[in-house]
């Protein structure tokens, strides 16, 4: 896994994910292969497509969001935990957290709403 995302799309389709996160001030975004992606806001579930995604799929995924490093800590442990740069989305903080097991991969991206959070 450890290399970035060549995949056509992958880059479109990640940032539609983090933008409908950040602008319907969700929780969490969860895609895990062969389930559809969800996103959480208050305890409840809102579907962000129509089909479960493919494994091959959440591994270009984690290829795109995560550094070749953090990727090679999937590949030997079979988890990670990884704060994405916040230039991405300025008032937003978000963690993406992967899961390899053999049968499936999940990748949870939390958000935190940086202006919800106690100062210094």
């Amino acid at each position: 896994m450890a290399e970035p995302s060549k995949a056509p799309g992958v880059g479109d389709c990640v940032n539609l994910v983090m933008n409908t996160l950040a602008r319907m001030r969700g929780d969490h975004a969860i895609i895990r292969s062969g389930h559809i992606p969800i996103m959480t806001r208050d305890a409840c579930r809102y579907p962000l497509a129509r089909r479960a995604v493919a494994r091959e799929s959440v591994v270009e995924i984690v290829r795109y969001l995560l550094p070749v490093e953090w990727q090679r800590a999937v590949d030997e442990i079979g988890e990670t935990r990884y704060r994405l740069p916040r230039e991405l989305l300025a008032h937003d903080d978000f963690i993406v957290n992967v899961i390899d097991s053999d049968t499936e991969v999940c990748v949870d991206i939390e958000r935190r709403d940086l202006y919800a959070l106690p100062g210094p």
